[in-house]
């Protein structure tokens, strides 16, 4: 038997390998609440989004859990076909404005890391995703969300 000790270089998680993580709490569309008379979750292939989120005035809820106190990422899974726009970020009472990128199709989605947020205790918390600007919302559709520990 050999043994090798690679040295010199640094390796770091893809934002996909990331997401999924063991540690990582997925949020997915089908748990959302829907505020709003358009948006809706719709099935794209087997796989679950929100979508059809053309009004600027509609939001997304989830309840997560959080299993302990701690500093996590929030990071999500994203397509706007018709140009970027911005999302604000709602969780434990605080807030980030995030711009989503434009992507190349509603299938072509993008991982956008969303922000981090401090939580000071175990529990049930309300995440609202809400457009930032009305006068230049674009449609986004929404695949997925996950909340990862910060080491």
């Amino acid at each position: 038997a050999h043994a090798l000790k690679l040295t010199g270089f640094e390796m770091s998680l893809s934002d996909e390998a990331h997401f999924r993580t063991s540690e990582s709490i997925q949020i997915s569309p089908e748990k959302v609440t829907l505020e709003g008379s358009q948006v809706r979750l719709q099935d794209v292939g087997g796989r679950p989004n929100i979508g059809a989120w053309d009004k600027a005035d509609e939001r997304a809820h989830w309840l997560v859990s959080i299993p302990q106190t701690g500093m996590y990422a929030l990071q999500g899974e994203f397509s706007s076909a018709y140009g970027s726009s911005k999302l604000t970020t709602t969780l434990a009472g605080q807030s980030h404005t995030t711009t989503i990128p434009q992507t190349k199709s509603w299938f072509k989605q993008a991982f956008v890391r969303l922000g981090q947020y401090n939580f000071e205790r175990p529990g049930v918390y309300q995440l609202t995703l809400s457009p930032t600007d009305a006068a230049e919302w674009k449609a986004v559709n929404v695949w997925n969300l996950a909340l990862t520990p910060i080491d």
